[in-house]
């Protein structure tokens, strides 16, 4: 059976002062083996409280996840769903992001780093509104 691969792919473009009307970073691409993956969505209940933490799911992964995506689905435009989320990582008590409404957070080795990512979680930074908001995950490792 074929070992299965995570594969990141990004690109940047941008209109730089003076610069070209569409630069563009040059596209990259990191691939990880994995023998786990949790895969779904996070469900931040309405009325749910600042400063309640929500564990991201790591599924069989039990060494290290090698590709980890958080992509936080809040949008102006969702009535009381325009809350920024804490990303946490490793049981940290604080947050090392801060991710705005329909940002997404990435983090891509190849193979397992010196320092494992073991856990993540997310922090809610405000009181939630009278609707529920959804946070998708995306979680492969060893």
């Amino acid at each position: 059976m074929t070992t299965p691969i995570a594969t990141v792919t990004d690109t940047v473009t941008y209109t730089a002062p003076g610069g070209p009307t569409n630069g563009q970073s040059p596209q990259t691409s990191v691939s990880a083996n994995y023998d786990g993956m949790d895969v779904g969505t996070l469900e931040i209940p309405a009325a749910t409280a600042s400063g309640t933490v929500i564990p991201v799911p790591f599924g069989s992964i039990a060494v290290d996840a090698r590709v980890i995506k958080v992509v936080n689905r809040a949008t102006s435009a969702s009535p009381g769903n325009t809350n920024s989320i804490g990303i946490r990582l490793n049981a940290s008590s604080a947050d090392i992001f801060d991710l705005a409404p329909g940002g997404e957070f990435t983090i891509a080795n190849p193979i397992d780093p010196t320092t494992g990512l073991t856990s993540a979680s997310i922090h809610t930074t405000a009181l939630q509104g009278a609707t529920p908001a959804y946070v998708d995950f995306y979680v492969f490792g060893t």
